[in-house]
């Protein structure tokens, strides 16, 4: 007689149900995945897992990578799913509105939907619906310019103690990010939720902080092999369900502030609790409301100040460039030295820093924070460049390759040159965007207000 313990059976039953359900879902799907079939494609480096190589390498480097070997569309694989990639700047178009438009794909999101520990829509996971729709419409007069100027001494500040704070450690090696994250978590704090999380007490342990920072760490370890969303006991699935249950918490702390202590008219809080959810006509219960706070603390701080660290990094290694953003401060009376104190920073300046704003421009074309792009669905059949993609394919547009192209940027697309986006004169700014410029997406689904406001 054979023994079988119960880890066993437990696991080989697991393991036939997976089975089972992949094969049904395959038969389902079987016409679709034909079709992707036919695209060009990289050689599955496993028969089993796929091209796996894309989780081994850093994607945006793996997309650019297959982008020169094959062109600009083909399809990978990782276990059972089949994803289309688009890298020719044109394809930007099927980002906004019209009948080649590509609503994104619902799929692609899910590990968002759980970061308040609830998984349910946000304003970044919801399909287009009147819910998505009534969020994104009550959301938007709070990022009018009025609204924002009335935050910008607040930033200013911050900033400022950040330059102090650089002082005093006497020429130390620093870690810029977590500064800059420092600065945009009290930025936000303040400008969306109107309360303060003491980010910029830069020596001192910041739970906000902490808790992000961890979250994004084991969501990205989770999707770093795809069978973790098959077996949710393992480690990397357990760690991330407690950071979401962390960061619900704090989500909901800082709701239920917004509630005891209503925030000013027009604030982006004040604007979230105006909401009506559209299926009922109520104001946004507290799940939905943490839900849609924990989207707007992670997707604004992240990528703003991760913009702002790889800005500095490239301006830094670039003596000329850094020179000319000296030069252009202190024009201005804003380039504090020995002999000379700056003056205090005022919205007007914004306009006149040129050189500042082309050196961010091209720090975000070539270090996108969104790198691997936005993840799209196909509504119809699309011809691109004599390929057929498919109604139902999973599409991805990686920022990162998109704005490394040699036939929009020229030559030079991998070097970081500010220049590029200033007028004839030199001086007079105004960035040419050139087709396929998208640091926080296009379109109805892009991530500018949430991002860029921040």
């Amino acid at each position: 007689m054979v023994n079988y313990n119960t880890g066993t059976v437990v696991l080989g039953t697991v393991a036939a149900g997976l089975i089972t359900y992949k094969l049904w879902d395959a038969c389902r799907n079987w016409r679709l995945r034909w079709r992707l079939f036919k695209l060009p494609g990289p050689r599955a480096s496993s028969l089993l897992m796929g091209n796996i190589e894309v989780i081994k390498t850093p994607i945006h480097q793996q997309f650019k990578a297959w982008s020169e070997q094959l062109g600009s569309v083909y399809r990978f694989r990782i276990l059972d799913r089949m994803v289309v990639v688009l890298t020719d700047p044109e394809t930007s178009k099927y980002l906004k509105p019209g009948p080649t438009y590509m609503p994104k794909a619902w799929r692609v999101y899910q590990g968002f939907r759980k970061i308040s520990g609830n998984d349910i829509e946000s304003i970044l996971t919801a399909p287009e619906n009147e819910y998505w729709k009534s969020v994104r419409r009550g959301l938007a007069p709070a990022f009018a310019v009025n609204n924002l100027k009335q935050v910008f001494p607040e930033a200013v500040a911050l900033s400022r103690s950040a330059a102090d704070y650089l002082e005093r450690t006497g020429g130390q090696a620093v870690d810029i990010d977590n500064i800059a994250q420092r600065i945009t978590v009290d930025v936000i704090g303040k400008m969306v939720f109107g309360m303060a999380f003491n980010a910029c007490k830069f020596e001192a342990y910041n739970e906000p902080l902490d808790i992000v920072s961890n979250l994004l760490t084991s969501m990205q370890g989770l999707g770093l092999n795809p069978l973790n969303r098959y077996f949710p006991f393992l480690e990397k699935p357990r760690k991330f369900r407690y950071w979401c249950k962390r960061y619900g918490e704090l989500a909901e702390r800082v709701v239920r502030n917004a509630q005891d202590c209503p925030p000013p008219p027009n604030s982006i809080m004040a604007s979230l609790l105006s909401i009506k959810d559209p299926s009922t006509g109520k104001p946004l219960n507290l799940e939905q409301l943490k839900s849609e706070v924990a989207l707007l603390l992670v997707a604004g701080f992240e990528t703003t100040a991760h913009s702002i660290a790889w800005t500095l990094m490239c301006l830094s290694t670039h003596e000329a460039a850094m020179r000319r953003v000296e030069e252009e401060l202190a024009s201005l009376g804003l380039l504090s030295t020995k002999d000379k104190p700056a003056r205090a920073l005022d919205w007007g300046d914004l306009g006149r820093l040129k050189f500042l704003d082309a050196a961010i421009n091209e720090s975000m074309r070539l270090l996108p924070v969104t790198s691997s792009g936005s993840g799209r669905e196909a509504r119809d059949d699309i011809n691109v460049e004599g390929h057929v993609i498919p109604k139902g394919a999973v599409v991805m547009l990686p920022t990162y390759t998109i704005h490394r192209n040699k036939k929009v940027w020229g030559p030079d697309a991998d070097e970081y040159k500010p220049e590029r986006w200033l007028g004839e004169s030199g001086n007079e700014g105004g960035a040419t965007r050139r087709p396929g410029y998208q640091p926080f997406s296009l379109g109805p689904r892009d991530c500018g207000p949430i991002s860029g406001g921040a």
